[in-house]
């Protein structure tokens, strides 16, 4: 997911404290975990999607799409570029 493991393991704990996310342990192997939404986490992930969909709409509504088409060419630009510098960064990478 692109993230160290500790923030997700705090990101999903928080999840569960709100009752959005439950955990059930693999009936084969123990060391992996199932996460499921909850009643509530799926309201949450309905609505989500709208406020995301209902945004995504404004946003094409207010520029043109050549604007658009050149944003989304810089930002995949400077993507690549981010992706490409951290790999010559001297960090251990988990495998």
């Amino acid at each position: 997911m692109g993230m160290e493991a500790r923030s997700l393991t705090r990101m999903l704990a928080k999840l569960e404290e709100r009752g959005l996310i439950y955990r059930v342990p693999d009936e084969k192997d123990r060391r992996m975990v199932r996460i499921f939404l909850t009643k509530e986490g799926l309201d949450y992930k309905a609505l989500v999607k709208d406020v995301v969909i209902d945004f995504n709409k404004k946003i094409y509504n207010a520029f043109p799409e050549k604007d658009l088409d050149t944003f989304f060419r810089v930002i995949d630009g400077i993507h690549k570029l981010i992706d490409k510098e951290a790999q010559l960064l001297p960090i251990k990478r988990k495998a």
